[in-house]
């Protein structure tokens, strides 16, 4: 069973929660309008159903949308539906140790050990710690969708003498 439909209902149930929400303050505004109506005249009664009108434009709209099988995102978050969709997708991954990983994607390769185990350590404290379920195909730029690869080597840079070589890191390495 995929994740994705474990996120999509829990999207459909507020969007279902926001129709009901909507239809009961539709209706609740209905009965106000009526009583506005049975007073005499008053300014503000013309400022409150001018407010109820511009809200109800605003949801009732929203919800046609969304019963049309079209629901508006509303989010904010800064990730684009690509970042979520990979979030989604490394959460559901079980994360693999810098052994297996290295194993799985390096071990033919002329690449040490300690060099992906490093920089995986480096990423999963500075960057997100979802870097633990990343494999070389995955397009981690989505993860954080602000930083700048650029930003990338200087975090690699600065901490290549310090935190890279520390004693509990080389440990975790296997070196």
């Amino acid at each position: 069973m995929s994740t994705d439909s474990s996120g999509d209902s829990t999207v459909n149930r507020r969007w279902e929660r926001f129709c009901v929400f909507e239809f009961c303050f539709l209706i609740v505004s209905c009965f106000f309008c009526l009583w506005i109506f049975s007073l005499p005249q008053s300014q503000w009664g013309v400022v409150v159903l001018s407010g109820l009108f511009g809200w109800h434009l605003f949801a009732i709209t929203l919800c046609i949308f969304y019963l049309a099988g079209s629901p508006i995102v509303m989010t904010l978050s800064l990730l684009s539906p690509e970042g979520r969709a990979l979030r989604r997708k490394l959460r559901d991954r079980s994360a693999m140790d810098d052994l297996e990983f290295w194993n799985r994607y390096y071990r033919y390769s002329a690449t040490s050990t300690e060099i992906p185990c490093r920089l995986r350590h480096l990423l999963r404290r500075d960057i997100d710690p979802l870097i633990d379920r990343a494999i070389p195909s995955d397009p981690i730029h989505l993860l954080l969708e602000e930083l700048d690869f650029a930003d990338v080597i200087k975090l690699i840079e600065s901490n290549q003498k310090s935190a890279i070589m520390s004693e509990e890191t080389t440990t975790q390495c296997g070196g």
